[in-house]
């Protein structure tokens, strides 16, 4: 009898074994057919308010290009558009454009490269864009790759050294945007928060930012795409800054114009430690109503003033001073400017009307009916709050107190934020 039972128990073991393994073969089978999940995480790990991930990847060609996004652009003939950094001394028909719609079928298309505009710095490596002329609208691919035409001619594409997601968005999400320059090394945190708490006054919706190099500002990102105003993209620069033009500032301006030209209807290029400000209009929506009234007006350009922090602080008296005082709020403090300075001007652009963009005015617009419209200083001022001279701070000198008719909104925002931290 117990012979018996031993070999019930010892058969029911073995038939248990058998069964498992036979259920995680099974598993393990169908898994395989579903697709891995999309990490849709932004690089300081805020899942809500991810962007699409890009970062520099080589062509793989003996030139050292590089692409970082793609963009579709259907105002003309049908083109995608790829942001890139690229040696100063290309050729045209060193690229070409390949599609992946299948896994055995490749579809290559003309292609062209346009170095952006910019004057003849000397630098080793300029931004540029390479374009993929497409046959129609109705179907553009959704991964592209650039390879390089010497080695199609010599050899068979393998597996290219690049894949870009083409953004397709037509839809308008919001009104105003942001755009800054990519930040290396920053840590003023009042100086980003400032900036911030100011244009979300005024009605600023989403801020782009790029990230160069390592910050101290994380805690700050997060607080502000949790609360879904901010995307970061890393700027993960594949080459000596020394060896271009101020980080590659040309071509991440014209990731975030494509990046934005169907998403808002405005967007507004500044660095971190600039504000337009206005004693006239309470918001960007006012400025713009007087502004673009004429059609043809595709950027409203706002001259410069330096706003220099090293400067004494106003002895007036505003709402809030003591705090203002407490937590060193240099644009309620530094109320003396610099002699007005035109060719530092910022521009806000309606950016389907805009082909090309300068650092401080627009390049090429669309069409030859397009033009600027040049702000009144008495409408708005860009101030530039600076802390180190420069040759172009320049008597004569004035008091500008805006800021400080702002001050009773403005001053409990930043003291919230840093509350939240």
């Amino acid at each position: 009898m117990k012979t018996y039972f031993r070999f019930l128990f010892f058969t029911i073991v073995v038939a248990s074994i058998l069964s498992l393994f036979v259920m995680e073969i099974s598993v393990k089978n169908f898994m395989r057919f579903i697709p891995p999940k999309k990490n849709t995480r932004s690089s300081t790990g805020d899942q809500k308010n991810s962007t699409e991930k890009s970062w520099f990847q080589p062509v793989g060609d003996v030139n050292e290009s590089y692409v970082y996004s793609a963009f579709y652009d259907n105002r003309d003939t049908p083109v995608i558009r790829i942001i890139a950094i690229l040696r100063d001394d290309l050729t045209p028909g060193v690229f070409r454009c390949v599609s992946h719609r299948k896994a055995e079928q490749r579809v290559f298309y003309p292609t062209v490269l346009e170095y952006i505009p910019e004057p003849k710095w000397g630098y080793k490596y300029r931004s540029g864009m390479i374009i993929c002329k497409l046959a129609n609208s109705s179907n553009p691919p959704e991964i592209i790759s650039v390879v390089s035409s010497s080695t199609l001619d010599t050899e068979p594409l393998g597996n290219p050294s690049n894949y870009l997601h083409v953004q397709k968005d037509t839809i308008l999400q919001r009104n105003f945007t942001r755009c800054t320059p990519p930040l290396y090394e920053f840590h003023d945190k009042m100086a980003l928060i400032q900036m911030m708490e100011t244009d979300l006054m005024f009605g600023m919706e989403m801020f782009i930012m790029y990230d160069f190099r390592d910050s101290t500002v994380d805690d700050v990102f997060r607080y502000y795409q949790r609360n879904g105003v901010l995307k970061v993209q890393q700027w993960n620069l594949p080459i000596k800054p020394s060896d271009i033009y101020y980080y590659g500032q040309l071509a991440h301006v014209h990731d975030c114009l494509y990046r934005n030209m169907h998403q808002s209807k405005y967007v507004l290029f500044a660095d971190v430690d600039e504000v337009v400000v206005s004693p006239l209009f309470k918001t960007w929506h006012s400025l713009t109503d007087k502004n673009f009234q004429n059609k043809n007006c595709a950027a409203a350009s706002f001259t410069s003033a330096f706003f220099p922090t090293f400067f004494n602080s106003t002895t007036k008296d505003f709402t809030g001073r003591r705090d203002a005082m407490k937590y060193s709020m240099t644009y309620l403090l530094k109320t003396t400017h610099t002699r007005l300075i035109p060719n530092r001007s910022k521009v806000l652009v309606k950016p389907k009307l805009v082909y090309y963009m300068d650092v401080h005015k627009v390049a090429k617009f669309y069409s030859k009916a397009y033009h600027k419209c040049s702000v009144s200083t008495k409408e708005a001022l860009l101030h530039h709050y600076r802390s180190k001279y420069l040759l172009d701070m320049r008597t004569p000198y004035a008091e500008e107190n805006t800021m400080h008719t702002l001050s009773e909104r403005l001053v409990p925002n930043i003291i919230k934020t840093f509350s939240n931290l």
